[in-house]
């Protein structure tokens, strides 16, 4: 069996399931539930075309929407950001956003970006978990998921 996938059910499940899931707390059992097949065998799969475990690979995208929140045109606290991305504690949402970002998440709010130096800001945006979430994105677009 070969593990490499270009199957689009398999990736809109997982699309659908980070959308539904963004906030909410999970694990792989209820992940490989939901799309339908073992754990082990949603690893590998996932592992194989993204690099990262589906449940890291969340955390990503966790993080590139706190960025939005963050940057939006409503000034949106700290505890929200942190809630609404799905981070059980704002220490556990920082150490997370400084270890990917280099900075932490109040020096990144609205307020102080335009502090933020031009290879900050590139950094930052440009991220690890941007590129994943494109990535991601980009895959299901071409086998027609989106």
């Amino acid at each position: 069996m070969s593990f490499f996938c270009n199957d689009p059910d398999f990736y809109q499940s997982c699309f659908n399931f980070f959308r539904q899931n963004i906030s909410a707390e999970v694990c792989l059992a209820d992940m490989s539930k939901e799309i339908g097949i073992s754990k082990w065998i949603l690893i590998r799969k996932f592992k194989l075309q993204f690099g990262v475990p589906p449940l890291k690979f969340l955390w990503y995208l966790r993080l590139n929407y706190s960025i939005q929140l963050l940057m939006s045109h409503r000034r949106h606290s700290l505890a929200y950001v942190y809630c609404q991305s799905g981070f059980s504690s704002q220490a556990h949402y920082t150490r997370r956003f400084k270890e990917h970002f280099g900075l932490t998440p109040a020096y990144f709010s609205k307020e102080n970006f335009p502090k933020i130096s031009f290879e900050r800001k590139r950094k930052c945006i440009y991220s690890h978990a941007f590129f994943m979430t494109i990535l991601f994105l980009t895959k299901l677009d071409k086998l027609g998921g989106i």
